[in-house]
């Protein structure tokens, strides 16, 4: 994967919310035209550890560094992630298929692509090589799934896989005090980003 995923996972108090864009116009008459800047709503988590050692709290703050502030995205693991359940990836007519999941990134070790029809199954190795019934990559980043099954033709091939959120910061200038009280007594926000 070529971001760096965020150290830890909140246990407690952990909270997300979906974020809107909207374009307003106001003109003399009063009247308002709105027009929607996003198809799709982005997530804004609200995190706050309250219990942490001294350990994970360097840890946290370094990634924070290391991430530039709110300038370099990485990958959140999110506990109210639902998983992809049975998406259809394609219904073909030969034993090759090269298509793109919808909800990258994936995460390593949680996908398996199946036949419906037969039951073949390929799972993910969580290096990007799918085995068993036939072979198979998965650029976990992109989503860019490619599949031979040993198999007959013309079933339909389903998905099934966790993802992460692309995500970042959303402040660029906490002191390691700052940091520390929002993870503690506040919040701390992380946005999505659209990869």
């Amino acid at each position: 994967m070529n971001k760096e995923i965020f150290p830890l996972i909140p246990q407690y108090n952990y909270t997300s919310a979906v974020q809107f864009k909207t374009d307003v116009s106001s003109f003399e008459s009063g009247k308002e035209q709105r027009r929607a800047r996003w198809s799709t709503p982005l997530k804004v988590f609200d995190i706050n550890f309250e219990v942490l050692d001294w350990d994970d709290m360097h840890t946290l703050y370094d990634f924070y560094v290391a991430r530039k502030g709110s300038y370099e995205e990485f990958y959140f693991d999110g506990l109210h992630n639902i998983p992809i359940s049975s998406e259809i990836v394609s219904t073909p007519s030969g034993l090759t298929y090269s298509v793109t999941l919808t909800t990258p990134p994936i995460k390593p070790s949680t996908l398996t692509v199946t036949l419906s029809t037969s039951g073949l199954t390929l799972t993910d190795n969580g290096y990007g090589v799918l085995t068993g019934n036939g072979s198979g990559t998965i650029n976990y980043d992109t989503g860019a799934l490619s599949v031979v099954f040993n198999s007959p033709p013309g079933t339909t091939v389903l998905a099934n896989y966790n993802f992460y959120y692309n995500c970042r910061f959303s402040e660029d200038s906490l002191s390691f005090e700052m940091f520390t009280w929002k993870l503690y007594a506040e919040k701390f926000v992380l946005l999505e980003m659209r990869l």
